[in-house]
């Protein structure tokens, strides 16, 4: 009798140990999963922020060659089209940087499933980029936004390829079409003109605001 008792204690403890191992386990993925999100986060998006730093690069060495003015702003000997979004159309800022070590997989946003990159600069079109244009966006001011993810939306309303006018107190912010299954928080990327490319989440219409302008002009692709 005495050692059956013994037996069962020895098994009620056993039952114990497991569960305090499986309680220890579970809290340890608790705390492993936000840390592996984030980390799913960062790998997908990161290389959206490269791309737009590419894209800066190129734009600012064409500008060197064109009297210090972007694609979209600069004037030409003979004539030619300044406002290409005026026809829907945004590659053709982009086919101006051809001869500027830009690879046209820099144009394409990794999770942008929609678009796909181009074969050359002369088959590019606006399905070939992922990435809008800020039409005033000139070279005197270094935190003047000239690119982010086409993914924006005002008033929960996304915007549509073209040319479009954001007013400074409007609600502007990112869909869901990218990095929408990377990360818990709609978010996206843009770039400036001092080069660098930054997250940006909710504070999306702080940046337009600091733009100074009354309204911005985008050129969607």
């Amino acid at each position: 009798m005495g050692a059956h008792r013994t037996n069962s204690a020895s098994s009620a403890f056993t039952l114990v140990e497991v569960l305090v191992v499986a309680a220890i386990i579970v809290v340890l993925i608790l705390m492993v999963l936000p840390a592996t999100d984030r980390r799913s986060s960062t790998s997908t998006i990161a290389p959206c922020v490269n791309n737009q730093r590419q894209i800066v690069l190129a734009e600012m060495m064409w500008a060197a060659d064109h009297h210090d003015s972007f694609p979209w702003r600069a004037k030409f000997e003979q004539e030619m089209p300044m406002e290409f979004s005026a026809r829907r159309v945004v590659s053709p800022y982009f086919q101006l940087l051809s001869n500027y070590n830009l690879k046209l997989e820099s144009l394409i946003c990794p999770t942008d499933i929609a678009r796909t990159a181009a074969d050359s600069y002369a088959d590019l079109a606006d399905s070939n980029v992922s990435y809008f244009v800020h039409l005033n966006a000139a070279t005197n001011n270094g935190q003047t936004i000239l690119h982010g993810d086409r993914h924006l939306q005002v008033n929960k309303q996304p915007l549509t390829p073209g040319l479009q006018v954001i007013q400074s107190n409007a609600p502007v912010s990112w869909t869901r079409e990218l990095h929408g299954k990377s990360a818990k928080t709609p978010l996206g990327v843009l770039s400036f003109t001092d080069g660098h490319a930054e997250v940006v989440k909710e504070k999306l219409p702080e940046y337009f605001r600091r733009q100074g302008l009354a309204a911005t002009r985008l050129a969607l692709p």
